[in-house]
Protein backbone atom coordinates (compact mmCIF):
# COMPACT_ATOMS: atom_id res chain seq x y z
CA UNK A 1 0.00 0.00 0.00
CA UNK A 2 1.47 3.18 -0.83
CA UNK A 3 0.91 6.40 1.50
CA UNK A 4 0.77 9.79 0.43
CA UNK A 5 4.18 10.61 0.92
CA UNK A 6 5.35 7.25 -1.03
CA UNK A 7 2.60 8.13 -3.68
CA UNK A 8 4.20 11.32 -4.10
CA UNK A 9 8.15 10.20 -4.18
CA UNK A 10 7.78 6.75 -6.49
CA UNK A 11 6.59 8.22 -9.20
CA UNK A 12 9.33 10.48 -9.63
CA UNK A 13 12.24 8.43 -8.70
CA UNK A 14 11.11 5.70 -11.16
CA UNK A 15 10.79 8.29 -14.15
CA UNK A 16 13.97 10.35 -13.81
CA UNK A 17 16.14 6.67 -14.08
CA UNK A 18 13.53 5.56 -17.07
CA UNK A 19 14.66 8.90 -18.20
CA UNK A 20 18.48 8.67 -17.57
CA UNK A 21 18.12 5.73 -19.38
CA UNK A 22 16.20 7.03 -22.53
CA UNK A 23 19.08 10.14 -22.45
CA UNK A 24 22.16 7.65 -22.24
CA UNK A 25 20.60 5.81 -25.11
CA UNK A 26 19.58 8.49 -27.57
CA UNK A 27 22.50 10.93 -26.90
CA UNK A 28 22.55 13.80 -29.46
CA UNK A 29 20.92 11.57 -32.55
CA UNK A 30 17.49 13.47 -31.78
CA UNK A 31 16.27 15.24 -34.75
CA UNK A 32 15.44 18.88 -34.49
CA UNK A 33 14.43 19.26 -38.04
CA UNK A 34 11.57 21.57 -38.54
CA UNK A 35 8.30 20.00 -39.85
CA UNK A 36 8.66 16.61 -39.99
CA UNK A 37 6.27 14.14 -41.99
CA UNK A 38 6.95 11.09 -41.09
CA UNK A 39 5.41 10.26 -37.68
CA UNK A 40 5.57 6.97 -35.62
CA UNK A 41 2.37 7.28 -32.72
CA UNK A 42 2.66 5.61 -29.95
CA UNK A 43 -0.56 4.12 -28.37
CA UNK A 44 -2.42 1.92 -25.91
CA UNK A 45 -4.34 -0.05 -28.19
CA UNK A 46 -7.77 0.62 -26.89
CA UNK A 47 -11.71 2.65 -27.63
CA UNK A 48 -9.82 5.14 -25.81
CA UNK A 49 -7.59 5.88 -28.84
CA UNK A 50 -10.25 4.75 -31.81
CA UNK A 51 -10.13 8.29 -33.51
CA UNK A 52 -6.06 7.94 -34.52
CA UNK A 53 -6.93 4.31 -35.49
CA UNK A 54 -9.56 5.52 -37.68
CA UNK A 55 -7.22 8.06 -39.09
CA UNK A 56 -4.70 5.21 -40.13
CA UNK A 57 -7.39 3.53 -41.44
CA UNK A 58 -8.49 5.77 -43.38
CA UNK A 59 -5.53 7.69 -44.97
CA UNK A 60 -6.33 10.72 -43.21
CA UNK A 61 -2.78 11.47 -41.93
CA UNK A 62 -1.91 10.62 -45.70
CA UNK A 63 -4.47 13.44 -46.82
CA UNK A 64 -2.71 15.78 -44.62
CA UNK A 65 0.26 15.43 -45.85
CA UNK A 66 1.86 12.68 -43.06
CA UNK A 67 2.85 9.57 -43.04
CA UNK A 68 1.99 8.53 -39.73
CA UNK A 69 2.90 4.56 -38.39
CA UNK A 70 0.66 3.95 -35.22
CA UNK A 71 2.51 0.89 -33.02
CA UNK A 72 1.62 -0.32 -29.78
CA UNK A 73 3.91 1.17 -27.11
CA UNK A 74 5.42 -0.55 -23.67
CA UNK A 75 4.70 0.63 -20.12
CA UNK A 76 6.87 3.42 -20.62
CA UNK A 77 5.61 6.90 -21.29
CA UNK A 78 8.54 9.90 -21.15
CA UNK A 79 11.43 8.29 -21.76
CA UNK A 80 10.15 6.76 -25.56
CA UNK A 81 9.20 10.48 -26.27
CA UNK A 82 12.24 11.94 -24.67
CA UNK A 83 14.22 9.98 -26.89
CA UNK A 84 12.20 10.65 -30.50
CA UNK A 85 11.28 6.90 -30.59
CA UNK A 86 7.93 7.98 -30.69
CA UNK A 87 7.36 11.57 -31.98
CA UNK A 88 3.53 11.72 -30.56
CA UNK A 89 2.85 9.24 -27.78
CA UNK A 90 -0.90 8.14 -26.06
CA UNK A 91 -0.30 8.64 -21.74
CA UNK A 92 -2.72 8.85 -19.14
CA UNK A 93 -3.80 12.77 -17.94
CA UNK A 94 -2.36 11.74 -14.80
CA UNK A 95 1.02 10.83 -15.68
CA UNK A 96 1.01 13.78 -17.93
CA UNK A 97 0.77 15.92 -15.43
CA UNK A 98 3.37 14.02 -13.24
CA UNK A 99 5.67 14.59 -15.75
CA UNK A 100 5.48 18.17 -15.98
CA UNK A 101 4.90 18.67 -12.00
CA UNK A 102 8.88 16.85 -12.18
CA UNK A 103 9.97 19.20 -15.20
CA UNK A 104 9.71 17.27 -18.18
CA UNK A 105 9.42 19.23 -21.41
CA UNK A 106 5.68 18.27 -22.56
CA UNK A 107 2.98 19.13 -24.33
CA UNK A 108 -0.48 18.29 -24.43
CA UNK A 109 -1.38 18.05 -27.61
CA UNK A 110 -4.60 16.57 -28.46
CA UNK A 111 -7.52 14.81 -26.27
CA UNK A 112 -8.44 10.83 -26.13
CA UNK A 113 -11.72 10.41 -24.25
CA UNK A 114 -12.67 12.81 -21.02
CA UNK A 115 -14.59 11.06 -18.03
CA UNK A 116 -17.68 10.06 -18.76
CA UNK A 117 -20.20 7.21 -17.35
CA UNK A 118 -19.22 4.11 -17.79
CA UNK A 119 -15.78 5.00 -18.82
CA UNK A 120 -14.59 3.40 -15.71
CA UNK A 121 -16.00 1.34 -12.90
CA UNK A 122 -14.67 0.39 -9.32
CA UNK A 123 -16.15 -2.94 -9.47
CA UNK A 124 -16.97 -5.25 -6.44
CA UNK A 125 -18.64 -8.56 -6.20
CA UNK A 126 -22.59 -8.43 -5.05
CA UNK A 127 -21.92 -10.07 -1.90
CA UNK A 128 -18.94 -7.87 -1.14
CA UNK A 129 -20.84 -5.03 0.94
CA UNK A 130 -19.41 -2.32 -1.08
CA UNK A 131 -21.97 -0.09 -2.53
CA UNK A 132 -20.33 3.31 -2.23
CA UNK A 133 -16.81 4.54 -1.89
CA UNK A 134 -16.91 5.21 2.13
CA UNK A 135 -16.93 1.21 1.62
CA UNK A 136 -13.48 0.65 0.43
CA UNK A 137 -11.77 1.31 3.87
CA UNK A 138 -9.83 -1.86 5.33
CA UNK A 139 -10.73 -3.13 1.82
CA UNK A 140 -7.84 -4.37 -0.60
CA UNK A 141 -8.55 -2.21 -4.29
CA UNK A 142 -7.40 -3.76 -7.81
CA UNK A 143 -5.49 -0.76 -9.63
CA UNK A 144 -3.35 -1.96 -12.68
CA UNK A 145 -0.10 0.70 -12.57
CA UNK A 146 1.21 1.91 -8.70
CA UNK A 147 0.22 5.27 -8.12
CA UNK A 148 -1.11 5.83 -11.58
CA UNK A 149 -4.27 7.14 -12.58
CA UNK A 150 -6.91 4.78 -11.93
CA UNK A 151 -5.06 4.90 -7.97
CA UNK A 152 -5.08 8.84 -8.33
CA UNK A 153 -8.91 8.72 -9.24
CA UNK A 154 -9.61 6.57 -6.35
CA UNK A 155 -7.59 8.53 -3.74
CA UNK A 156 -9.16 11.36 -4.93
CA UNK A 157 -12.77 10.23 -4.45
CA UNK A 158 -11.77 8.69 -1.01
CA UNK A 159 -10.39 12.19 -0.11
CA UNK A 160 -13.93 13.82 -1.14
CA UNK A 161 -16.11 11.18 0.87
CA UNK A 162 -13.22 11.70 3.73
CA UNK A 163 -11.73 8.62 3.73
CA UNK A 164 -8.11 8.15 5.02
CA UNK A 165 -6.66 6.61 1.70
CA UNK A 166 -3.96 4.90 3.28
CA UNK A 167 -6.83 2.54 5.15
CA UNK A 168 -7.47 1.11 1.62
CA UNK A 169 -4.76 -1.37 0.02
CA UNK A 170 -4.42 -0.99 -3.46
CA UNK A 171 -3.39 -4.07 -5.16
CA UNK A 172 -0.91 -3.96 -8.60
CA UNK A 173 -2.70 -6.37 -11.27
CA UNK A 174 -3.00 -6.27 -14.92
CA UNK A 175 -6.54 -5.60 -16.31
CA UNK A 176 -6.34 -9.30 -18.05
CA UNK A 177 -6.02 -11.01 -14.74
CA UNK A 178 -7.96 -7.98 -12.58
CA UNK A 179 -11.91 -9.81 -13.51
CA UNK A 180 -10.56 -13.03 -12.33
CA UNK A 181 -9.04 -11.89 -9.33
CA UNK A 182 -12.34 -9.79 -8.82
CA UNK A 183 -14.71 -12.68 -9.59
CA UNK A 184 -12.47 -15.16 -6.89
CA UNK A 185 -12.20 -12.99 -4.21
CA UNK A 186 -8.35 -12.16 -4.02
CA UNK A 187 -9.32 -8.17 -4.19
CA UNK A 188 -12.69 -6.71 -2.62
CA UNK A 189 -12.85 -4.43 -5.64
CA UNK A 190 -11.49 -3.61 -8.63
CA UNK A 191 -10.86 -0.38 -10.79
CA UNK A 192 -11.73 -1.31 -14.02
CA UNK A 193 -11.75 0.58 -17.70
CA UNK A 194 -13.94 -0.68 -20.57
CA UNK A 195 -13.90 -3.21 -22.12
CA UNK A 196 -12.96 -4.78 -18.48
CA UNK A 197 -15.92 -3.24 -16.60
CA UNK A 198 -18.32 -4.62 -19.12
CA UNK A 199 -16.73 -8.21 -18.50
CA UNK A 200 -16.74 -8.19 -15.09
CA UNK A 201 -20.27 -7.16 -15.22
CA UNK A 202 -20.59 -10.31 -17.41
CA UNK A 203 -19.28 -12.54 -14.96
CA UNK A 204 -21.53 -10.97 -12.08
CA UNK A 205 -19.64 -8.45 -10.25
CA UNK A 206 -21.54 -4.88 -10.18
CA UNK A 207 -20.93 -1.15 -10.12
CA UNK A 208 -19.85 -0.35 -6.60
CA UNK A 209 -19.14 3.40 -7.98
CA UNK A 210 -19.32 5.34 -11.25
CA UNK A 211 -16.01 7.92 -10.46
CA UNK A 212 -16.70 10.29 -13.54
CA UNK A 213 -20.86 10.98 -12.33
CA UNK A 214 -19.37 13.61 -9.60
CA UNK A 215 -16.78 16.34 -9.48
CA UNK A 216 -14.43 14.56 -11.95
CA UNK A 217 -17.40 14.26 -14.45
CA UNK A 218 -15.31 15.45 -17.75
CA UNK A 219 -11.46 15.09 -16.19
CA UNK A 220 -9.45 14.29 -19.19
CA UNK A 221 -8.09 10.39 -18.88
CA UNK A 222 -5.98 10.27 -21.55
CA UNK A 223 -4.79 11.92 -24.67
CA UNK A 224 -1.72 12.72 -27.17
CA UNK A 225 1.65 14.19 -26.33
CA UNK A 226 4.78 15.85 -27.72
CA UNK A 227 7.84 17.02 -26.64
CA UNK A 228 8.47 20.81 -25.96
CA UNK A 229 11.36 20.82 -28.94
CA UNK A 230 8.93 18.80 -31.39
CA UNK A 231 5.85 21.62 -30.98
CA UNK A 232 8.56 24.46 -31.62
CA UNK A 233 9.69 22.58 -34.22
CA UNK A 234 7.07 20.93 -35.89
CA UNK A 235 4.29 23.85 -36.14
CA UNK A 236 2.84 22.66 -39.91
CA UNK A 237 3.41 19.24 -38.70
CA UNK A 238 1.14 19.64 -35.90
CA UNK A 239 -1.34 21.50 -37.52
CA UNK A 240 -1.96 18.72 -40.02
CA UNK A 241 -2.44 16.01 -37.77
CA UNK A 242 -4.92 18.02 -35.20
CA UNK A 243 -7.09 18.62 -38.72
CA UNK A 244 -6.62 14.51 -39.71
CA UNK A 245 -7.75 13.87 -35.77
CA UNK A 246 -10.71 16.26 -36.02
CA UNK A 247 -11.90 14.60 -38.87
CA UNK A 248 -11.22 10.96 -37.78
CA UNK A 249 -13.09 12.27 -34.42
CA UNK A 250 -15.81 13.61 -36.58
CA UNK A 251 -16.45 9.88 -38.29
CA UNK A 252 -15.99 8.21 -35.43
CA UNK A 253 -18.66 10.37 -33.52
CA UNK A 254 -21.23 10.13 -36.15
CA UNK A 255 -20.76 5.60 -35.44
CA UNK A 256 -23.88 4.24 -34.63
CA UNK A 257 -23.32 1.74 -31.50
CA UNK A 258 -23.49 -1.04 -33.99
CA UNK A 259 -20.98 0.45 -36.47
CA UNK A 260 -18.34 1.53 -33.58
CA UNK A 261 -18.94 -1.97 -32.19
CA UNK A 262 -17.90 -3.58 -35.36
CA UNK A 263 -14.85 -0.86 -35.29
CA UNK A 264 -13.45 -1.79 -32.43
CA UNK A 265 -12.33 -5.48 -33.37
CA UNK A 266 -9.82 -3.70 -36.35
CA UNK A 267 -7.41 -2.72 -33.20
CA UNK A 268 -8.55 -4.14 -30.00
CA UNK A 269 -9.16 -7.77 -28.56
CA UNK A 270 -12.43 -7.16 -28.03
CA UNK A 271 -14.90 -8.86 -29.50
CA UNK A 272 -17.75 -7.30 -31.11
CA UNK A 273 -20.07 -8.89 -28.65
CA UNK A 274 -18.86 -7.10 -25.82
CA UNK A 275 -18.26 -4.02 -27.82
CA UNK A 276 -21.93 -3.53 -28.11
CA UNK A 277 -22.41 -3.55 -24.66
CA UNK A 278 -19.29 -0.91 -24.17
CA UNK A 279 -20.90 2.71 -23.54
CA UNK A 280 -19.62 4.74 -26.92
CA UNK A 281 -17.62 7.78 -25.48
CA UNK A 282 -18.12 10.84 -27.12
CA UNK A 283 -14.82 11.91 -28.20
CA UNK A 284 -13.49 15.66 -27.81
CA UNK A 285 -11.49 17.86 -30.34
CA UNK A 286 -9.29 19.89 -28.22
CA UNK A 287 -7.64 19.31 -24.22
CA UNK A 288 -10.27 20.61 -22.02
CA UNK A 289 -7.37 22.56 -19.72
CA UNK A 290 -9.16 23.53 -16.94
CA UNK A 291 -10.38 20.20 -16.15
CA UNK A 292 -6.77 19.38 -16.36
CA UNK A 293 -5.92 21.75 -14.30
CA UNK A 294 -8.54 21.17 -11.87
CA UNK A 295 -6.83 17.26 -12.09
CA UNK A 296 -3.23 18.62 -10.99
CA UNK A 297 -4.96 20.90 -7.89
CA UNK A 298 -6.64 17.70 -6.65
CA UNK A 299 -3.59 15.53 -7.37
CA UNK A 300 -1.35 18.23 -5.42
CA UNK A 301 -4.11 18.17 -2.64
CA UNK A 302 -3.96 14.38 -2.48
CA UNK A 303 0.10 14.51 -2.49
CA UNK A 304 0.31 12.76 -6.03
CA UNK A 305 2.49 15.75 -7.15
CA UNK A 306 5.16 18.25 -5.22
CA UNK A 307 3.82 21.33 -5.67
CA UNK A 308 1.03 23.62 -7.46
CA UNK A 309 1.62 23.22 -11.44
CA UNK A 310 0.31 25.49 -14.01
CA UNK A 311 -0.45 23.37 -16.90
CA UNK A 312 -2.08 25.88 -19.18
CA UNK A 313 1.29 26.62 -20.60
CA UNK A 314 1.90 23.55 -21.91
CA UNK A 315 -1.63 22.76 -23.91
CA UNK A 316 -0.98 23.26 -27.56
CA UNK A 317 -2.75 25.94 -29.04
CA UNK A 318 -4.51 24.65 -32.38
CA UNK A 319 -6.66 26.82 -34.37
CA UNK A 320 -10.73 25.52 -33.47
Amino acid sequence: MLSATALRRAWPASIATATVLALASCGSGGTTDADRTDLTVGITPSLTFAQVQYAEQNGLFEKHGLNVEVVEKGSSDVPPLLADEYQVSTMAGATYIQAVAEGFGLRALYPGVDGHSGAIGIMAMPDSGIDSIDDLAGRTVAVNQPGAAFEIFTRILLDDAGVDADDVSFSVIPFSAMVEALVRGQVDAAVLTAPFNTIAENQGAVLAVDPFTGPLDGTPIAGFTITEEFAANNPNTITAFVAAMDEAVAAVNAMSQEEFAAFLPSFTSISEEVALQVVKPEFPTRVDTPRLQLLADRMNEIGAIREATDLAPTVVSVNP
